[in-house]
């Protein structure tokens, strides 16, 4: 399997959780999206193998990316806990 499959599989059980503590909180008649209820969404547009994605939670294989791995943590969260 793919990181990105991987991460988009994360990403759709992240949500499924959500609705199952926070139970459906939407008007009568509207659909559930995937993002409802996240404050933060990485969209990893334009990478065909994921790289993005794999620099966001593999910072360690990118020791050259200063600015990135900077930006990264400021948004995201130190690399640890991510």
């Amino acid at each position: 399997m793919t990181v990105t499959r991987a991460l988009f599989g994360l990403l759709v059980l992240l949500a499924c959780l959500n609705v199952v503590l926070f139970g459906n909180n939407l008007e009568l008649g509207r659909k559930r999206k995937l993002g409802d209820g996240c404050y933060h969404v990485f969209l990893d547009v334009g990478s065909n193998i994921g790289v993005h994605s794999r620099f966001l939670f593999e910072p360690s294989k990118y020791p050259d990316a200063k600015t990135g791995r900077r930006l990264f943590n400021e948004h995201f969260g130190d690399e640890e806990s991510r």
